[in-house]
């Protein structure tokens, strides 16, 4: 969802400027009120991969 939905919010509002990094894309997103925490969003990215990436 982050790989398409965020970025795809960001060109929806023509937001300026490159923004390389999934982090500096969460960042603006907070700035312009579209998330309520980038650092969350990161910590629920991180959970999600690791129930992803758990093999029995």
């Amino acid at each position: 969802m982050g790989a398409k939905l965020l970025p795809g919010i960001l060109e929806l509002t023509k937001e300026q400027g490159a923004l390389a990094t999934f982090i500096d894309k969460l960042n603006r997103l907070e700035k312009i009120g579209a998330l309520s925490s980038a650092e969350q969003w990161l910590e629920l990215r991180e959970m999600r991969n690791q129930f992803a990436h758990d093999y029995p």
